[in-house]
């Protein structure tokens, strides 16, 4: 078995992403960073 565990990071702010249109895409429309990836340490 192979996982692909690989991350889509971008900056709506630099590069508008039109795909991300629509009800579906709200709990991905908006700006994804490494930081904003990374867990909160407790």
């Amino acid at each position: 078995m192979r996982i692909d565990a690989h991350h889509h990071l971008w900056d709506l702010t630099a590069r508008p992403q039109p795909w991300m249109d629509g009800l579906w895409a709200d709990p991905i429309a908006r700006t994804w960073t490494p930081t904003a990836s990374t867990p909160p340490s407790s």
